[in-house]
């Protein structure tokens, strides 16, 4: 129990008496038992996900974003080239380097 009431640099007890215990203990409230089932078989075959308790996490594509927004495809993909040429700009101009379109150039 000291060993968690100790400066980290020398070691030396953080209180001026020892810790007793027993006063945690006797504050501890027993918590009522959480009754769920397993979410996932690690017995299960390894390529079936589901049973595994795995997901596949990837970004969305333009074309659903598109449908998301109700918009034609086309305009998500404009709006991403504008943001990425707007970010390339952000980041040139931060960097004090020329324009984005010559940022491939060797300095």
């Amino acid at each position: 129990m000291d060993l968690l009431f100790a400066h980290g640099d020398d070691g030396s007890p953080m209180l001026d008496r020892e810790a007793d215990p027993s006063t945690a203990a006797d504050e501890a409230r027993p918590q009522q038992r959480r009754e769920e089932r397993f979410i996932a078989d690690i017995t299960a075959n390894a390529n079936d996900l589901v049973s595994q308790g795995w997901a596949v996490v990837t970004p969305a594509g333009k074309g659903v974003v598109a449908a998301e927004l109700g918009v034609p495809r086309s305009e998500v993909a404009e709006a991403a080239e504008v943001y990425r040429a707007a970010g390339r700009a952000a980041l040139a101009a931060v960097l004090g380097r020329r324009p984005a379109e010559q940022k491939n150039r060797p300095s």
